[in-house]
């Protein structure tokens, strides 16, 4: 007598907006049938967390000052090796020892693509807008997400996720609880 059970269906997971670098690694939130899924990479480590919507009692979204703290950590060391990038050059211009001046030119080409990549990223960073951290409340407590990382794709997060708990557990008891990010920009 052979029984051929009939296989489970894989659980079908969509990516979310945005991602986000925490000190944990770098992670992504995936959408599940009855869940919010959380990748946490690490080098090679993968670990994972699975919050149900029946069991979330509230998704914040708040904003920080990592990007103000990224814009003046690059920006600063962008115009530093801007500034040594011209003072080598400009020694090298202005010396009047031929020995020297392949030397100050040298250090020019060293220090140049530093600040252009520092100047590059802060660039990056600015456009990226600003930062926030998500935080999801469930019967043992608040728990940081390392995703999504920008104020954009949070909102968009929390605008698909609110309507998905609501349903999952009948209802928002209180409207203003329930409500998306309304924070200035």
């Amino acid at each position: 007598m052979s029984s051929d059970p009939t296989p489970t269906p894989a659980p079908v997971h969509h990516k979310l907006p945005g991602g986000g670098v925490h000190w944990t690694g770098r992670g992504k939130l995936w959408l599940g049938d009855d869940h919010l899924f959380e990748v946490t990479t690490l080098f090679v480590v993968e670990s994972y967390r699975r919050f149900f919507f029946r069991e979330i009692k509230a998704l914040t979204v708040r904003r920080t000052k990592a990007r103000l703290i990224w814009a003046l950590v690059l920006g600063g060391l962008g115009l530093l090796f801007a500034l040594v990038t011209a003072g080598f050059a400009w020694s090298g211009f202005k010396s009047s020892a031929v020995e020297v001046r392949p030397l100050m030119y040298g250090m020019a080409i060293i220090f140049a693509p530093l600040a252009v990549l520092c100047l590059t990223l802060l660039g990056f960073n600015l456009a990226l807008g600003p930062s926030c951290r998500c935080y999801v409340l469930t019967a043992t407590g608040w728990h940081a997400l390392a995703a999504p990382s920008r104020l954009g794709p949070a909102v968009q997060v929390q605008a698909r996720i609110i309507p998905i708990i609501e349903a999952a557990q009948g209802g928002a008891p209180d409207s203003e609880t329930a409500a998306p990010y309304q924070g200035t920009s």
